[in-house]
């Protein structure tokens, strides 16, 4: 079974301006997520982003950012569904393979990489065809 990840992460958020790169205790957001798909079982990850600072940031982590997301799915009113979609696309035409994607949203920094690497697991054992998480959501969005 082939895994691979992509972090959607345009640049442009209207709630909170710049929000994938707005520093916590002096790390941006996107940072936390790099950080814990080093450190899991992951070997094959893509930042799917229109920001060249995000996209060093990547490289820093030595996250994949060969992907070029355009405008077209890189608008406010984009669907996630779209964005990957056209990743897929692009897999296809590079002839990248895998068996799941596994998407990581930067705006979960509190994600370890032990979560990642339980889904993984869960994956394996159970010959499950999809998994989400989800958790209770503290105030009304």
């Amino acid at each position: 079974m082939k895994f691979i990840s992509v972090i959607p992460a345009r640049s442009g958020s209207k709630g909170l301006k710049n929000k994938n790169i707005y520093p916590i205790n002096n790390k941006t957001l996107i940072s936390y997520t790099f950080k814990q798909i080093k450190e899991s079982k992951l070997k094959n990850s893509y930042v799917l982003t229109n920001s060249k600072l995000i996209k060093k940031i990547a490289s820093k982590y030595k996250i994949n950012n060969q992907y070029v997301r355009p405008n077209s799915v890189s608008k406010s009113t984009s669907s996630l569904i779209d964005t990957i979609y056209h990743f897929f696309n692009w897999t296809e035409k590079k002839k990248i393979f895998f068996d799941y994607l596994m998407v990581l949203q930067p705006t979960s920094p509190l994600r370890s990489y032990q979560d990642i690497n339980k889904s993984i697991d869960i994956i394996r054992k159970k010959k499950c065809k999809s998994l989400f998480s989800i958790s209770e959501s503290l105030e009304h969005p």
